[in-house]
């Protein structure tokens, strides 16, 4: 196609600017007759512009979705936030309950142990340290003002030896496990009589029998013997492996049936009886203390 002269492409554009022009002039002439001049140039800029307007609307559209994506996002992440937090409490207060429920039964099975000697007191009490390789002793709520005694045997709920009363207080006092290291008592296992001794793991005692009679078996259950410390019948623990004799001597270890680590709850005995000998206990600035004594056949020790 042959290009037109500059001269007639200016010529060419101004006849179709005039064209344009006479016909926007007709249209608000037609439309003159009923709405004005002001009318119809409102309308017709609504005609002219309306597709415009329609463009626009259609390009910001996704613009507006989006900040109110973001928003409505800002405001779900608060929501999730506060579900979070009531998720939580609500855990939270699972748990205590569940503990609560543990604590009670953990009361109701003291209160129904039985023990061979119905004629031995007894005081519930809750822990209120738990012990630590360096330090296995640990207190509990109940002392003078409660009848508690320094020497006084300690056991579980389950009526397993846990440890002697070593301090007191009138509202407190403070338990001294026969894991410790330091402590000892008379057992017997089967028809044989022995020593445990702490060794200050909470998992292992060591079991000592000096007049062996005969091997033991791993699970045999070692109970405590004829002592001033303890009634007698009280389970210390159980064989951790069978063993047998060398010369009359015996000696292996002993897994403990109290855990001390996680016990919550323990029972203080009103132990030895009036009139038996064993506790003997002094008044101290801090509070009150003695000695306990173990002695019986076979051992002589804390």
């Amino acid at each position: 196609m042959r290009e037109l002269p500059r001269g007639g492409r200016r010529t060419l554009v101004t006849t179709i600017a005039l064209v344009i022009v006479s016909f926007v002039l007709m249209t608000f002439d037609l439309r003159a007759s009923g709405e004005g001049v002001g009318g119809t140039l409102r309308n017709g800029a609504q005609a002219m512009f309306s597709p415009v307007q329609g463009l626009l609307g259609r390009a910001i559209a996704p613009v507006i979705d989006v900040v109110d994506g973001m928003a409505n996002l800002a405001g779900l992440r608060e929501e999730n936030a506060l579900l979070r937090a009531e998720l939580q409490e609500m855990r939270t207060r699972v748990a205590r309950v569940d503990e609560l429920e543990s604590q009670v039964a953990l009361l109701q099975q003291a209160q129904d142990l039985e023990l061979d000697r119905e004629d031995i007191t007894r005081v519930t009490a809750n822990v209120l340290g738990g012990s630590d390789p360096l330090d296995l002793s640990f207190s509990i709520d109940r002392g003078t003002a409660d009848g508690v005694l320094v020497g006084n045997p300690v056991i579980d709920p389950g009526g397993n030896v846990v440890g002697v009363v070593t301090d007191v207080f009138e509202g407190g006092a403070r338990v001294l496990p026969l894991v410790a290291p330091t402590e000892a008592v008379g057992v017997t296992v089967g028809a044989q009589t022995g020593v445990v001794t702490g060794s200050g793991n909470p998992n292992r005692m060591e079991l000592e029998i000096l007049e062996a009679t005969g091997p033991l078996g791993d699970g045999d259950v070692v109970v405590t013997g004829n002592t001033t410390s303890y009634p007698a019948g009280l389970t210390v623990g159980t064989v951790v492996s069978a063993a047998s004799p060398e010369a009359a001597y015996l000696a292996t270890q002993v897994r403990p049936l109290a855990d001390v680590t996680r016990l919550r709850v323990v029972i203080v005995l009103g132990w030895p009886l009036p009139g038996e000998p064993g506790v003997t206990a002094s008044t101290t600035e801090g509070g009150t203390s003695g000695t306990h004594d173990t002695t019986d056949t076979t051992v002589s020790g804390g």
